[in-house]
């Protein structure tokens, strides 16, 4: 009996690290909303490269449901932003809050933010790999995150606030570095 009881608690501790590992597994593979893959270009060289998880705000998931469930206006486009604000964003965030909650940098070129354009979707994802966006920094910055809105004009607060992350590390730039941006945005069925 005590054999017995012994080998069936091995088999259910086994069991359960088993089952724990593949809910952690499990809960990696649900992410919604979008990959950044960030990389960091100086003197024509990629010297960091990461990626990090957004945070897809309330304005941007009801704008999406709207767009396809309600019909209303698609926007007509989508757009990069960088902060320089020591912050972290929130579900409440919106196109014209983060300006001025997380500080948006606008010392980059080109004149205004670049374009989120993504190719047509495919297995559950949309991504901008064929047309990254591209910051070239025309002072030093140490930039905290990135966003996804629909407005092109820096410093705007129009439109809707798509996407927002937080990176791991603050990215610390000289003038001249290039912080190249991509995104990929995925639906997982659960």
């Amino acid at each position: 009996m005590f054999k017995t009881n012994r080998l069936a608690l091995a088999v259910a501790a086994a069991m359960a690290a088993f089952t724990s590992a593949a809910g952690a597994a499990s809960a990696e593979k649900v992410h919604h909303g979008c990959t950044y893959t960030v990389e960091v270009v100086r003197d024509g060289q990629v010297v960091r490269s990461f990626q990090a998880y957004n945070l897809m705000p309330e304005q941007g998931r009801n704008d999406m449901l709207n767009v396809y469930f309600n019909r209303t206006a698609a926007q007509a486009g989508w757009f990069f932003g960088v902060f320089e604000g020591n912050s972290v964003p929130s579900d409440d965030l919106t196109a014209d809050t983060w300006v001025s909650r997380l500080g948006e940098c606008t010392t980059y070129t080109p004149a205004t933010r670049p374009a989120f354009s993504s190719a047509a979707a495919a297995a559950g994802e949309t991504n901008n790999t064929a047309s990254r966006a591209e910051m070239t920094f025309t002072a030093a910055k140490t930039i905290y995150g990135a966003v996804i809105v629909s407005s092109a004009a820096k410093g705007s607060g129009a439109g809707v606030m798509a996407s927002a992350v937080r990176f791991d590390d603050p990215q610390v730039l000289r003038a001249g570095d290039t912080l190249r941006l991509t995104g990929s945005f995925n639906l997982v069925s659960a």
